[in-house]
């Protein structure tokens, strides 16, 4: 399988898993819903999120050894690679210990800290108890998928996060029927937590993944030193995006109250979504990039990398103008108009999802170069500016106040100060250019959508006016933004087409 074909079957099996995560989320909440009290959901969804903090314990791990092993995977039975699998193993097993120790003392606190009724405050207990016995095994067993992102088979590990969640919706399903209550939600994790290394063991060891004796190796003091240096920094950049994707929900709950949160947690649903399909592009291709880099072709890796970069950045344009075009349509309809989204704000989430494809490449290079040391910071310091700002912003403007606060410090702080890295580090200075195309076009179709133009026509008259006008937008972005030579080449690939069926 050649480098083209892993990264289209990459990027397919990564939009396969997120269809199952959004269908399994759909399905997963009525049925829950179904057979569990207001109450016991909410307990559910606590104890869920109090988990969910105790999986930072992967302190960036996780992705410092893919990247490692993938330096070493043309010698698989090389001393080197057997080190590498040891000491992984060894460092999941002791975060793996961590992580349970730390989960059980939480779950016997937790109904205290909480303020959990009595009647309910045992099944918070074991419910946690649960979770974290089931976060634990499966973070312990992560060193056998460890070789899948090395070997640029991340559309194994995508089918096979789909697969996890089929089980965990029928496990789920099956323990509801049985009168598990409120239980079932965690026991559902259990046939997961097991079935999915187990497959992963056998694809890898059928595909020589893994050296002749896996536990082959010896613990290094230097390995496990250049394994923590280089993942303490992507913790510094996993501590930044987080608070930057949860901070925003608890600033509004706290200084314009739950329903004003609501609203935003609702009108900021198709975003996360068009987000995760443009990462995926990011996402598939970094395996593919850091075996180029590797190699040593500089010329071939930078060559790639533009393509990708632009690749991305025409997605999240496009990605921009259908969610300017239809997000305020698609909350009325979800929400029956019981909320109420205006148009105004997604011009601030159109323009932050172009934003943050540009950035994910800018900071994603140096993980793919295995040296974060020059933008490791950048995220902590938007988020503290961001946080600042929201704050500020929240008791002028409320929702939009926000948004505006978010996209100002993403585009006053990690772009600026990441791209100057970048350009250092690659040369590709040219790049800015399709990114300023993007934000020009956007801002243009923006003007033409929200002025009132065209007030004169009914709403229908106006929806089918706006799609044609997204329709040449995109064509557009077609034309400026993707590179002349993927164009060319993909018209060529029409032509032929057409003139071999005459």
């Amino acid at each position: 399988m050649n480098r083209t074909r892993r990264f289209i079957s990459g990027i397919a099996s990564g939009y396969i898993s997120i269809l199952c995560n959004i269908a399994y989320t759909a399905a997963s909440i009525p049925l829950a819903l179904h057979y569990l009290t207001k109450e016991e959901f909410g307990l559910w969804a606590l104890a869920q999120q109090i988990a969910g903090y105790l999986l930072m314990l992967d302190l960036g791990v996780s992705f410092s050894l893919n990247r490692l092993i993938a330096d070493q995977k043309e010698r698989v039975d090389s001393p080197a690679y057997r080190n590498w699998l040891k000491n992984g193993a060894l460092t999941f097993a002791c975060l793996g210990t961590l992580m349970f120790a730390m989960g059980s003392g939480f779950a016997l606190l937790s109904p205290s800290l909480f303020a959990i009724k009595e009647t309910l405050a045992r099944e918070l207990t074991i419910i946690l108890l649960i979770l974290t016995v089931v976060n634990s095994i499966s973070f312990s067993t992560r060193i056998f998928a460890a070789p899948l992102w090395a070997f640029q088979r991340m559309d194994f590990a995508n089918l096979l996060a789909a697969l996890s969640l089929v089980t965990n919706f029928a496990v789920l399903w099956l323990c509801f029927q049985m009168g598990l209550g409120v239980y079932s939600l965690a026991l559902a994790g259990i046939l997961p937590c097991f079935l999915v290394p187990f497959l992963t063991y056998l694809f890898c060891k059928k595909r020589h993944y893994y050296p002749l004796s896996f536990w082959g190796g010896s613990f290094r003091s230097d390995y496990l030193k250049r394994l923590f240096s280089f993942s303490k920094d992507i913790f510094e950049i996993s501590i930044g995006s987080h608070l930057l994707q949860t901070s925003q929900v608890v600033i509004l709950s706290r200084i314009c109250g739950l329903e004003t949160a609501a609203v935003f947690a609702i009108g900021t649903k198709l975003y996360t979504l068009i987000s995760q399909l443009i990462y995926k592009i990011v996402e598939s291709s970094a395996p593919g990039l850091t075996e180029i880099f590797i190699s040593g072709n500089s010329k071939l890796f930078r060559e790639r990398l533009d393509l990708l970069v632009s690749l991305t950045l025409f997605s999240g344009f496009v990605g921009a103008l259908c969610l300017f075009f239809f997000n305020h349509y698609f909350v009325d309809i979800w929400t029956q108009r019981a909320f109420s989204w205006p148009q105004t704000n997604d011009i601030f989430l159109a323009l932050t999802i172009i934003c943050t494809a540009f950035s994910r490449w800018l900071i994603g290079l140096f993980g793919i170069v295995a040296d974060y040391r020059s933008v490791r910071h950048l995220y902590i310091i938007e988020a503290t500016a961001f946080i600042i700002a929201a704050i500020f912003f929240a008791f002028l403007f409320e929702i939009k106040g926000v948004l505006f606060a978010a996209i100002a410090c993403h585009a006053a702080i990690t772009i600026p100060f990441a791209f100057f890295s970048f350009r250092k580090a690659t040369g590709l200075a040219h790049l800015f250019r399709p990114f300023c195309i993007a934000i020009i076009l956007l801002s243009l179709y923006m003007f033409i959508q929200t002025g009132n133009h065209f007030c004169f026509l009914s709403q229908l008259d106006r929806f089918f006016l706006f799609l044609f006008l997204t329709l040449i937008f995109i064509g557009l972005g077609v034309l400026y933004i993707l590179p002349r030579e993927l164009c060319r080449g993909f018209i060529t690939k029409i032509v032929f087409f057409n003139n071999s069926l005459r």
